[in-house]
């Protein structure tokens, strides 16, 4: 009985098991091995999440990833057209679902560099990313935490979550008069309209035609052709991980409600990691004051067939919930639609958290 005991409370006083993956990704562009990237994710991404030690981490493969307390995924990305590297971590629920999952990423340009330098810039992003991982995560992952803070303009904010890449405007290599008429808003919209119809079906095999239309939904004035542009591009964004960063940032910067929905449902066909970016950005969107609320429905559809293992996902609907009482219409979308699919546990500390920092007035409302 003694021997029992003292097993049980060995047991609970050990620290979890994390198990973690580690994956590569490339279409062609393939400047170093990717079993070299994996060496490289493994010494620098992990590592300072070893010297934590409040977890065992374990290295494991797909098919026993969930046998672990949590799971940790990191995964390289080589995107060939921006000849950049980009590093994904996800940390979520295994056997235990008690705590919120979180999920960072970090980008930078790696092109044009020596096999040298280009590992260096790898190893430094990758503990970057896992540092900032770091932060989000609880001192002891026995605890939950929701790692929100208050910035300068009073709103609350989710401190290193996320890091976009930078994206230059795409470049349009010999523009023909079609395309100009696009490109420069000068032009009278049926014109600029007409355009977008004429080279839709040119979008996938001409570059300059893709590029014209990645850069109207970037820069055109008229909300009604940035749409236009968006469905002529649907196709491509399927598949062209460029055309789905330019979504992606045009969706972080979009400020018609309309035109935001388009382009979110857009990203919902994406793939892969280009997909768990497109998710991000639909978090960061749920938490961002500056998102026209008329989207908001959508974009919290969205997530909500996510379901509740999506990474973030506490920490956007608390920080949607802490907004202001000019934002109500975005708030009880929030409250509607997210909130009810958190765990139990998890949508607990999330409403304590809203109690604690709720306007007296709009508790009295």
């Amino acid at each position: 009985m003694i021997a029992l005991v003292l097993a049980t409370l060995l047991t609970a006083t050990q620290p979890p098991v994390v198990r973690y993956v580690i994956t590569t990704e490339t279409n062609t562009w393939k400047p170093i091995e990717l079993k070299d990237v994996e060496r490289i994710l493994d010494n620098a991404a992990v590592s300072p999440l070893l010297q934590r030690g409040d977890m065992q981490l374990v290295k494991s493969d797909f098919a026993s990833l969930k046998q672990g307390d949590y799971t940790l995924m990191v995964a390289g990305r080589f995107i060939e057209e921006a000849e950049d590297f980009s590093v994904y971590m996800t940390f979520g629920p295994g056997k235990r679902e008690d705590l919120p999952s979180f999920y960072v990423a970090g980008t930078e340009a790696v092109g044009k560099r020596g096999i040298g330098e280009m590992q260096r810039i790898m190893e430094k992003l990758a503990n970057e990313v896992a540092n900032r991982m770091n932060v989000l995560l609880a001192r002891e992952l026995r605890r939950v935490d929701l790692p929100l803070e208050i910035d300068a303009n009073n709103e609350t904010v989710v401190p290193g979550l996320w890091q976009w890449p930078k994206l230059t405007e795409p470049n349009i290599p010999k523009p023909s008069q079609l395309v100009q008429t696009l490109i420069d808003p000068r032009h009278e919209d049926d014109a600029r309209s007409q355009a977008v119809r004429t080279m839709a079906p040119a979008a996938f095999d001409e570059l300059p035609a893709r590029k014209a239309l990645e850069r109207c939904i970037l820069r055109d004035p008229d909300p009604g052709i940035r749409m236009e542009c968006a469905r002529a591009l649907e196709p491509v964004a399927r598949v062209n991980p460029g055309t789905q960063r330019v979504f992606m940032y045009a969706m972080r910067n979009e400020f018609d409600g309309r035109v935001l929905a388009v382009f979110a449902n857009i990203s919902a066909s994406f793939n892969g990691l280009s997909h768990a970016e497109a998710v991000d950005t639909w978090l960061y969107l749920v938490q961002s004051p500056a998102t026209p609320s008329e989207a908001m429905s959508t974009i919290n559809e969205l997530l909500r067939k996510e379901g509740a293992r999506t990474p973030n996902l506490d920490v956007a609907v608390a920080t949607c919930m802490r907004q202001s009482n000019s934002k109500f219409d975005k708030k009880s979308d929030c409250v509607r639609t997210l909130l009810p699919i958190l765990p139990e546990e998890r949508r607990g500390i999330v409403i304590l958290d809203y109690l604690e920092h709720i306007d007296p007035l709009e508790l009295a409302s």
